[in-house]
């Protein structure tokens, strides 16, 4: 019983240090990369700025996860393949991004391909973990009435949770645009990166829960 409370309560901990540490790390990285970027971008072009600017937001963003990832018994979380899939998510969001028309007026100016290239890269990961969860599922052996009812509730959630990271860059931007209106850009984009790296934080912290055997903390 002990041992159970001392489980469940390292799987909290970690959920909000990693929620934490997602939403500062975005946050900060968000505002950085756009003032880094921008600069740049004067200095030596659009996509040399753009680089900047995902250098500056990516580093943060890894920094401030490496804090709480250095601590854990990392368990089969990212495989070669995983890591490959992730690179090839983060390199879509930066393609669909390079296509669009820059706005300085916009929360996503320089960073777009950035803010693009996190989302899909972790979107891409999370696929893989629905499909890993369903596979390690299939392994147990239920009566035929349960396993009906565990592939409809499954897919239900799997649809949820693809459902709920689809809305998370819209509602952030909206959040970081009434705030930039009330005060101004920068501001702004710190708050959306906040908002979107605690609603991405969130959904993948639980998903690594999942897939790690715990306690795991070093």
């Amino acid at each position: 019983m002990i041992e159970k409370i001392e489980t469940h309560n390292n799987k909290i901990s970690f959920l909000l240090a990693w929620l934490f540490a997602n939403s500062i790390g975005l946050g900060i990285g968000w505002a950085a990369g756009e003032v880094f970027g921008s600069k740049a971008a004067k200095s030596f072009g659009w996509i040399l700025g753009q680089l900047a600017g995902f250098i500056s937001c990516e580093g943060l963003i890894w920094l401030a996860r490496g804090t709480i990832l250095s601590r854990l018994k990392m368990v089969k979380i990212l495989t070669t393949f995983e890591i490959f899939f992730w690179i090839l998510g983060e390199a879509f969001g930066w393609l669909v991004a390079s296509l669009s028309t820059p706005d300085k007026a916009s929360l996503i100016n320089i960073t777009s391909a950035t803010i693009l290239a996190y989302f899909w890269g972790t979107f891409g990961w999370l696929i893989i973990w629905l499909v890993k969860v369903e596979a390690q599922r299939r392994r147990l052996k239920y009566t035929f009435p349960r396993n009906v009812v565990g592939v409809v509730s499954r897919v239900g959630g799997s649809i949820l949770i693809l459902m709920l990271f689809m809305i998370t860059i819209p509602l952030s931007i909206t959040l970081g645009d009434t705030i930039a209106k009330m005060s101004n850009l920068i501001i702004g984009r710190a708050v959306a990166g906040l908002s979107l790296g605690a609603l991405i934080g969130g959904i993948t912290g639980l998903a690594m829960i999942s897939l790690q055997k715990w306690p795991a903390w070093e």
